[in-house]
């Protein structure tokens, strides 16, 4: 059911993206192909994180609020994908989940406390992987 709500995000979110937005773009089959193989990667990333880490892929640099709004939900929902990619992790149960270290936040130089999301150099080698 989980993989079917994530599916139908992914395929809104690239409805909604524009060509100007992100001239990355790449097709929906293309993008649910990538999906598929982000999964089945050992680090055990869910459907929902993979299409957040395709996302910041597509708009690096982006804000959380920004990222929330193209997959078209909750910004705490989205916030926790991006701490399971990136550095820092987060705590499940009292115990820290292992961080993917796939994504780098950084501040906003003009509105500090926005965050920025991007691809760490692990990250852009992953997806350089994927594209091959």
């Amino acid at each position: 059911m989980q993989d079917t709500e994530a599916r139908h995000h992914l395929a809104a979110a690239s409805a909604r993206a524009t060509r100007e937005e992100c001239p990355k773009m790449i097709s929906p089959l293309s993008l649910f192909n990538k999906l598929g193989r982000l999964t089945a990667l050992e680090h055990g990333i869910s459907v929902q994180a993979a299409q957040t880490f395709l996302l910041v892929a597509m708009n690096e640099g982006a804000s959380l609020k920004e990222l929330a709004d193209k997959m078209d939900l909750p910004q705490s929902s989205v916030g926790r994908y991006l701490q399971d990619l990136s550095d820092s992790g987060r705590s499940l149960g009292g115990r820290r989940k292992a961080s993917m270290g796939l994504v780098r936040v950084d501040v906003n130089p003009s509105l500090m406390r926005q965050k920025m999301f991007s691809l760490t150099p692990k990250g852009k080698r992953l997806l350089a992987d994927l594209l091959a």
